[in-house]
């Protein structure tokens, strides 16, 4: 917490006389420290110093005006309509390295015409005196007037702040006083504890646990019984001809047919009406299509697959589709079975459950400061079976005690877990580090490994 000494004014004295206590019932029982330090600028008395617990980062006089360790910055979030038509705001979240902005109170609601823009703007405070990677993801979403779904999102990224240099008379800030007889640690000869962190999340597929992740069985793989509640495909951009024989399966191309477009609008239905699903859809995603009440599908279903209008909605079509739902054995319903440019990768019913093919694993890496001093991460690279780039640090960072630092973008990869029976992924990460104040080195390297069971 920071606290200010001022004097209405008038010069604060040379010398002055702290009393910190450990609660607000100022009796001597209660004193955890006392110390007196000159506080007059004609002798040295540089920013950081430190006297006891207490630290110097702003000061004023007549000479030099204000001179602060801090510098206050804005983060403008400018969102643009490069579209044809008119847009509702619905959300704006942030996630940076100082924390999460939800902005979507100050956006929701707001309309924005073709070609014009608005922004937001939030104020974040930078420590100049700490060298770090400051990071912001942040995703817009809104609507378009007939009710369609848009979003983009952008990283911004930089570095700011220098360590400053190491002449000053309290070379560095020791730990606040305790109660306790431990001895204050020596921040020259004391050394960093870096500790490597590796997270697997299961973000779309059976579950949520990487070690969790299971073939589905032989037995399990044809949707049989009652309609399906859900069906998962992966679009493919692939044309119609010869590539599934399923009774009652039908496909047509139009206007040269998908030719692996990278985005299509899909439309799925009973007929024309009663839509089930209508949306634009990109090369290689996985998306579920549900039933209405009560949840199961219809019988048939009907699919079209158009190019995306230039205001949102189907534009031209390219291919349309009839396929059974109601999982007979002669309807072909098998993970990975395709039709047309889709491929089943998933389905749900009530005999055997929830079945897919594909799981999304995203991999995490960080850094966490378990020394009791602060600490600079001054190198961090990884090996990964994704394949990704092996280094994760652009600049040597410093984190406090008891702070965690993330490392990199996230690794990302969809796996099909019928392909990959019995693949074992493995990660590592190696992490290089140094006590802030007297350079003793400390590394540490962590691995982590899941199969595909």
């Amino acid at each position: 917490e920071e606290f200010t000494l001022a004097d209405n004014g008038i010069q604060v004295e040379a010398n002055m006389n702290v009393t910190i206590y450990n609660s607000d019932v100022l009796i001597p029982e209660n004193i955890i420290q006392t110390l007196i330090y000159h506080s007059s600028c004609s002798r040295n008395l540089f920013l950081k110093d430190r006297f006891g617990s207490v630290q110097l980062v702003v000061f004023i006089n007549d000479v030099q005006g204000e001179v602060s360790c801090f510098f206050n910055a804005t983060y403008t979030f400018s969102i643009q309509n490069e579209g044809e038509f008119s847009a509702t705001l619905a959300s704006l979240i942030s996630i940076t390295n100082i924390g999460v902005f939800n902005l979507t109170d100050e956006v929701i609601g707001q309309e924005i015409g073709p070609g014009n823009t608005f922004t937001v703007d939030r104020e974040i405070q930078i420590d100049l005196t700490v060298r770090q990677r400051y990071t912001a993801l942040s995703t817009i979403t809104g609507t378009s007037p007939q009710g369609n779904l848009c979003r983009d999102t952008d990283f911004l990224t930089f570095t700011a702040g220098n360590p400053l240099p190491p002449i000053f008379p309290t070379v560095s800030p020791t730990i606040a006083p305790t109660s306790t007889p431990q001895p204050t640690p020596d921040p020259l000869t004391s050394a960093c504890e870096l500790n490597g962190i590796i997270r697997c999340t299961v973000t779309a597929g059976q579950n949520t646990n990487c070690r969790g992740l299971n073939v589905p069985p032989v037995t399990s793989r044809q949707c049989l019984g009652s309609n399906a509640d859900r069906l998962q495909f992966v679009y493919t951009g692939a044309g119609c001809p010869g590539n599934n024989m399923a009774q009652g399966f039908i496909c047509s191309d139009r206007n040269g047919g998908p030719q692996q477009l990278q985005n299509v609008w899909v439309q799925i239905g009973s007929g024309t009406a009663n839509l089930i699903f209508d949306a634009p859809v990109q090369l290689g995603e996985l998306f579920n299509v549900f039933g209405l009440v009560p949840n199961t599908l219809p019988d048939l279903i009907d699919v079209t697959i158009s190019t995306v209008a230039a205001g949102g909605g189907p534009g031209q079509l390219r291919q349309e589709m009839r396929l059974s739902a109601d999982c007979n054995p002669e309807d072909g319903l098998s993970l990975l079975s395709t039709f047309g440019s889709f491929i089943l990768s998933g389905f749900t019913n009530a005999q055997i459950g929830e079945q897919n093919a594909f799981a999304t694993v995203e991999i995490r890496y960080a850094v966490e400061n378990r020394g009791i001093l602060n600490a600079d991460v001054i190198g961090a690279s990884s090996v990964s079976d994704f394949g990704n780039e092996p280094s994760l640090l652009n600049s040597p960072t410093t984190i406090a005690f008891r702070d965690e630092l993330s490392l990199g973008a996230p690794e990302i990869r969809t796996i099909n877990l019928i392909i990959e029976a019995m693949t074992t992924f493995n990660f590592q990460l190696d992490v290089q580090g140094q006590s802030t104040a007297g350079q003793v080195a400390c590394s540490d390297m962590r691995q982590f490994a899941f199969t595909v069971m």
